[in-house]
């Protein structure tokens, strides 16, 4: 893939958008980006961004003119759909504007890589077939067969939880819990919770442009992956916090039964996700890729807390 033809990032604005920006950037590639909202704080002004939706396959087509690759890395994600108009927006943001990005990708013969997301394992309970159980991952596993069709070539990436500068998702709201005062190890710890630091992830799908014989569904993710209580605490010691008690799982999941029923929170679902064990070794990319993540999780997770 030639340096001198731009690299097309959907969702560029986001968490891993803005890391892969940086990372094309460094192995000499230029970018241009697509988002539905322009980028806020510090933006390098050689780098265009077009503000489109994925979904307009004029659009898609025309911000694909001139470019050497795509990186699709837009969708619906960190919202939790309330209704069924919510519902019916993430499949459409998901399946079918992944559709249309790797129709064009297709149509032009472009190099193709796209983020899914372990979601669509769903429940871990050791097997490796995907088995999703939230609109989530089930959109996401329908992207990633449309994709397929569309685009044999693709390279599909299934991220662990990502985490690092600019995150929203389950890390960051650990962290803000933990800062807070409100953060616990639930159980004994001992579950592994598989993560992905973001600036490993942008190195991974940099790489992932520069190997043309590369294609198929890999995931990945930063090993080894910490236990709960290992990252509970380190991310306390770092912000200066008591090291967080333990609490019995199932006396705090009935207690979380009871606020979610009163407050109309989410809190049971998180102290779910929390207690799961959920490692997804990456070491199959890495090798295909020969990649070692440069950023370690304690190390990483000092950038998110100075940014969180």
């Amino acid at each position: 893939m030639s340096g001198s033809r731009p690299i097309l990032v959907t969702g560029i604005t986001g968490c891993v958008g803005r890391a892969v920006m940086k990372a094309t950037r460094r192995s000499g590639f230029a970018v241009r980006g697509l988002a539905r909202n322009r980028p806020t704080g510090k933006w390098p002004g050689e780098v265009e961004v077009i503000l489109a939706d994925v979904r307009d396959r004029g659009a898609m087509e025309r911000s694909a003119a001139g470019c050497g690759s795509i990186v699709h890395l837009a969708g619906w994600v960190h919202r939790h759909p309330r209704n069924d108009q919510d519902l019916a927006e993430l499949r459409s943001s998901i399946v079918s504007g992944t559709e249309t990005v790797a129709a064009v990708a297709a149509d032009a013969s472009l190099p193709f890589v796209m983020t899914s997301s372990i979601a669509v394992f769903g429940r871990t309970d050791g097997s490796p077939e995907p088995r999703p159980c939230t609109p989530y991952g089930r959109a996401k596993l329908e992207a990633e067969t449309r994709a397929r069709e569309l685009c044999p070539h693709a390279v599909i990436l299934r991220p662990a939880v990502v985490y690092g500068p600019h995150d929203r998702g389950n890390v960051s709201a650990l962290i803000r819990a933990i800062d807070r005062r409100l953060g616990f190890v639930v159980g004994d710890g001992a579950n592994r919770k598989s993560i992905v630091h973001v600036d490993n992830l942008a190195d991974r799908i940099t790489a992932a442009l520069m190997r043309s014989d590369l294609a198929g569904v890999w995931v990945a993710a930063d090993d080894p992956a910490p236990t709960q209580a290992e990252l509970v605490r380190q991310i306390a010691r770092m912000l200066g916090r008591r090291p967080p008690r333990a609490v019995p799982r199932w006396p705090l999941t009935a207690a979380a039964s009871v606020v979610d029923f009163v407050a109309k929170t989410r809190f049971r679902d998180r102290v779910q996700r929390l207690t799961e064990s959920t490692e997804f070794p990456g070491a199959e990319l890495d090798r295909a890729l020969g990649y070692s993540p440069r950023v370690p999780w304690p190390e990483g997770l000092r950038s998110a807390i100075a940014r969180a």
